[in-house]
């Protein structure tokens, strides 16, 4: 399983790691800032990644640029074992 998107908060937030927790998901190797834009590394990990079962997250980091939005996406490589 592969679960992903903008969830507006960082992974560390009661809501996500509950959410996290409450289905065994696995984290990635670490969390890119996403937004705000401007702030680059500096910025939050509000847009989320997790697996679970025989996916898993080899490595990850935020798109090249914002494509218009207000937060850079993820791109990310998931081995199927």
């Amino acid at each position: 399983m592969l679960v992903m998107g903008d969830f507006n908060a960082a992974a560390w937030s009661n809501q996500v790691a509950g959410f996290a927790d409450a289905l065994d998901l696995v984290p990635p190797p670490f969390y890119p800032a996403t937004w705000p834009v401007e702030l680059g590394p500096l910025g939050l990990p509000i847009d989320n990644m997790f697996t679970r079962g025989a996916a898993l997250i080899r490595t990850i980091g935020p798109t090249p640029e914002a494509f218009g939005s207000n937060h850079l996406g993820l791109l990310a490589t998931v081995a199927l074992f």
